[in-house]
Order: structure tokens, then C-alpha cells, then sequence
């Protein structure tokens, strides 16, 4: 948080602070730093983008995990067909 405030005094907009932090964690970044003035990352774990705006959460990065997403998606299709099945029903068409 003693960052944080630095970074703040110095001129940043917001505070980015990476990691899973729970409702409580957020909370006291928000008061450290006041309202709209700390950024996130979303992770499995970490409170919804709607729960994060009503604690007063400035922004919500996504960072690589659109990408671990998709790899998540490979994963289950390699372990289907090794398994001697096909492709998922619920696989989105290309049109």
C-alpha cells in the first residue's frame, strides 16, 4: 500500500496490484488508495467484474488469460479424441 500511495503522489492514475485478492484485500486497496484508483487482474478466485466496480475498482485486466482459455479448450479436445471421441457438440461453427 506504501507504494501504492507513492506511485500515486507521483502522478500515476491508478495502482496496478496483480494477484487473487478477495473482497476484503480489495476493500482496503480501495481505501488505501481511494475510489477508482486501483487496477486488477482477473483470476479464478478473485470477486466478479461487477462485485470489483461496486468496491470502487478503477480497472480489470484480463492479462494471458484469454490465452489459457484457449488452451484450457485444446486440452479438453486432445484429451476427447485420445480418449477415442470426436469433436465437443457444444464446439462453436465457423460461420
Amino acid at each position: 500500500m506504501e507504494r501504492g500511495r507513492a506511485y500515486l503522489d507521483a502522478g500515476a492514475p491508478v495502482v496496478f496490484v496483480p494477484g487473487v485478492l478477495d473482497e476484503d484485500r480489495i476493500s482496503a486497496l480501495v481505501e488505501a488508495f481511494g475510489p477508482r484508483r486501483l487496477s486488477t487482474i482477473a483470476l479464478p478466485g478473485t470477486p466478479s467484474l461487477a462485485r470489483q466496480a461496486e468496491l470502487g475498482v478503477a480497472r480489470v485486466s484480463f492479462g494471458p488469460l484469454s490465452q489459457r482459455v484457449s488452451l484450457t479448450a485444446l486440452v479438453r479436445l486432445v484429451e476427447t479424441v485420445h480418449a477415442g471421441g470426436g469433436v465437443p457438440a457444444d464446439t462453436r461453427s465457423l460461420s
